[in-house]
């Protein structure tokens, strides 16, 4: 209960037991919530709704049978797109008739509830005893997101039913018959059935988005041309993170803004998005168009045009959006080092088979140095720190990156990611690398974990001060002065281990890291660039606490090395970070 707090099995019905005869003359998904009565095509009215085209003609050999079984794969298109109806292709086994595969999502008239994305089912049958098509292995999965607004954010529930042992023709003895009538158990009873795994051991395994189904979804929007296969609504109000709409720093002020996506087709999407701020300056705007080629599953082209973007100093950001604003407003430690970014980005990305993906990129982008617009906090009065002054010019650049996941069921995974760029600023030419490898060990109740990341990257040529790697301070080393380190490159090593003490509500976590900076910049000698070069090795130990599934955190941390000192931080999950 603690767990799953779920108290409606029945909605989970399909995701729990096996699929009986590849659903029936209506399929249903959630016991009607999600899909209700769309006809199934080998149904007496599937004639009526369904277009058929046999697709490809297999030969399958079974050792206990002296000839091949010959199955036939059926696409299957609905005659109107816009009623209730699937898309996707049947295998059916030749003689028999029997539904052998099944693959296919649905139209967005199919959509009962209207937060559903869309709904995905893969059903494979087994020969058993030569003659019955039984399942062998299920996948069922349903995406949501709110309908009205298009955010960063949504829910997936996928469920994998594998059956691999069945018992045919048992003796049944009297007594069962005579006993008293079955009863339904009360929620949360004591239960003895006995898996094979548990319920969470494929979370590492399982990918969010692995290629067969967008493979599947790609298929349908195939035979779908003029329909999304999406059953939400072509235009949404649209913000790529919470801070688009509202934030607050030393250089803008106070900034809102707003922004709408608009599907035209299912493989075209548009994003755009518009701030105005209360600080001097332009307003700020960003247009972003991909498209998801039909006959390449798992690649995407992206094409971003940006004006006036707020950017930061790297490696890595101080805070969320959302933090920093607070931070802001009551004069904390100014974890922004703002400055405008304006240009264009092209990009190519493509998801690979096992867990990996690769992208190519090309950019052209304008540094903009930000003014003050605050010189005293607006809450509280007390002085923040100046706005550093970067280099201003024109970047001109390209480069590459490729990404990889390991997981196993054995409560473990890893990511991989490994990058290069080739860039010319001011007539010079940059080279810069980038390393990521992160690995976590989860325990079976997932109640207990040890995360670890190592990080490195650096830049050849003479960088802007901008381009460089800054160390210190929250997101990086806490304990130490914020960014009071500075250097051509950087190496930085975080653990953490935390443990449930109780589930949902406390988590007590232990955290340690070391950094480094590489090389010796030369800085500007203006513009507030007070910091260090060619710092030892830094560290820091501390211990925090984390509530409402850890989403809430606070933690205490000691800088280990010249000047460390102890910091308080209140933060969020990294993991949401990217979308505050």
């Amino acid at each position: 209960r603690e767990l799953l707090p779920v108290r409606d099995f029945h909605y989970y019905i399909d995701r729990l037991t096996a699929v009986q005869n590849g659903f029936g003359d209506r399929i249903a998904i959630g016991e009607g919530r999600d899909v209700r009565s769309v006809p199934h095509p080998l149904s007496a009215a599937g004639r009526d709704v369904y277009r058929f085209r046999i697709a490809d003609q297999v030969s399958v050999r079974i050792p206990s049978r002296p000839a091949p079984v010959k199955v036939y794969e059926v696409q299957v298109r609905p005659v109107d797109p816009s009623v209730p109806a699937i898309s996707g292709s049947l295998t059916i086994a030749e003689g028999s008739g029997a539904l052998t595969r099944a693959r296919f999502t649905f139209t967005p008239a199919s959509y009962v509830d209207p937060r559903v994305d869309n709904v995905t089912v893969s059903l494979e049958h087994g020969l058993w005893e030569d003659r019955h098509w039984l399942p062998y292995k299920q996948v069922l999965e349903v995406r949501r997101e709110i309908p009205e607004l298009d955010l960063p954010v949504g829910s997936m529930i996928r469920a994998t039913l594998e059956v691999d042992e069945y018992t045919f023709n048992s003796d049944l003895d009297d007594v069962r018959f005579a006993a008293r009538p079955v009863r339904r158990p009360e929620y949360n009873a004591a239960d003895t059935t006995a898996f094979r795994s548990g319920l969470l051991d494929r979370m590492e395994a399982e990918g969010l988005t692995p290629v067969t189904m967008e493979q599947l979804q790609t298929e349908a929007r195939q035979t779908v041309r003029d329909q999304l296969v999406s059953g939400l609504p072509r235009i949404r109000f649209y913000t790529d993170r919470f801070s688009s709409v509202l934030r607050a720093n030393r250089a803008e002020g106070v900034y809102v803004g707003g922004g709408a996506s608009f599907s035209p087709h299912p493989a075209v999407r548009v994003e755009g998005q518009v701030g105005l701020r209360t600080g001097p300056g332009r307003p700020a705007g960003a247009v972003r168009t991909s498209w998801s080629p039909p006959n390449h599953p798992g690649s995407e082209l992206e094409l971003e045009l940006r004006a006036r973007s707020l950017a930061d100093l790297g490696p890595k950001p101080g805070a969320s959006g959302a933090v920093t604003s607070g931070y802001a407003l009551f004069g904390k430690e100014s974890l922004l080092d703002p400055y405008f970014s304006t240009g264009a980005t092209a990009s190519w990305t493509r998801v690979l088979e096992g867990g990996g993906a690769f992208e190519l990129k090309g950019a052209i982008d304008h540094h903009e140095a930000a003014d003050q617009t605050w010189f005293l906090a607006p809450v509280g009065g007390s002085a923040v720190r100046p706005v550093r002054i970067i280099e201003e010019g024109t970047r001109f650049g390209a480069g590459m990156e490729y990404r990889r996941r390991w997981g196993g069921q054995d409560g473990w995974g890893t990511g991989a990611a490994l990058g290069g760029a080739v860039d010319r600023w001011a007539g010079n030419t940059l080279l810069s690398g980038s390393f990521d490898l992160a690995g976590r060990l989860v325990s079976h109740d997932l109640g207990r974990q040890l995360a670890a990341t190592l990080e490195a990257g650096g830049t050849l040529g003479d960088a802007p001060v901008q381009l460089l790697a800054f160390l210190g301070g929250r997101g990086t080393l806490p304990g130490h002065g914020f960014r009071d380190y500075v250097g051509k490159g950087y190496m930085l090593l975080s653990t953490e281990i935390s443990h449930q003490a109780e589930p949902g509500w406390i988590t007590a976590r232990v955290i340690g890291g070391v950094g480094t900076t590489l090389g010796k910049p030369v800085l500007p000698e203006t513009g507030g660039w007070t910091v260090e070069t060619g710092a030892p090795p830094l560290g820091y130990i501390g211990v925090g606490i984390g509530t409402l599934h850890d989403l809430l955190r606070i933690d205490g941390a000691w800088g280990v090395g010249p000047r460390g000192t102890f910091e308080l931080i209140i933060s969020v999950d990294p993991r949401l970070g990217p979308y505050l």
